[in-house]
């Protein structure tokens, strides 16, 4: 005879068990896509409109028995507001060893604005059928906002002839 508290610790033991067991299973129906981490590159948080940068991120595969074939090819796109702005596509494997990280170049925001994102498509299609996509966002400026920093630098230290607090304040500006 089982007591109060040992029968009412039964069902949510129960239901722990079955959600142990349908969480893999969920997993293997999913697509087997990779996903891009943004957070493994070497990426800026600020770029100038129009000027071209590399964006690199690190690459994350769930299990797949597709992998083991050495000539699996990644494609990868990358769009901004339904405009590609580059394609690019490499091999997975290089010297047998799976590649963990990637980047796609040349990219330039055509817009500036506080967030601009950018779309990344990885897929192992090229009519990318079954693609994982992340976004990636960044802050964008005009290119004569560049230029405030050494100007005001400049400014301060013809006014007051003190370099260094020009310097300092060139470098908060």
């Amino acid at each position: 005879m089982t007591s109060p508290a040992q029968h009412a610790a039964t069902p949510y033991t129960a239901k722990k068990s079955m959600l142990s067991l349908a969480l893999p299973l969920l997993f293997l129906l999913t697509a087997a896509t990779p996903t891009a981490d943004f957070g493994a590159g070497n990426n800026r948080v600020t770029y100038v409109a129009g000027v071209d940068f590399a964006l690199s991120f690190g690459l994350t595969f769930p299990a797949d028995e597709n992998l083991e074939s050495q000539n699996s090819t990644l494609f990868m796109k990358v769009y901004h507001n339904a405009e590609v702005l580059a394609e690019s596509k490499m091999p997975l494997f290089v010297d047998g060893a799976l590649q963990t990280a990637a980047a796609i170049s040349p990219l330039a925001f055509p817009s500036s604005g506080d967030k601009q994102e950018l779309n990344v498509l990885l897929s192992y299609t090229a009519d990318f059928a079954e693609a994982s996509e992340k976004v990636f966002e960044g802050k964008v400026v005009k290119g004569w906002v560049t230029i405030w920093p050494p100007l005001v630098t400049i400014i301060i230290a013809v006014a007051t002839r003190e370099v260094l607090w020009a310097l300092w304040a060139g470098v908060w500006t």
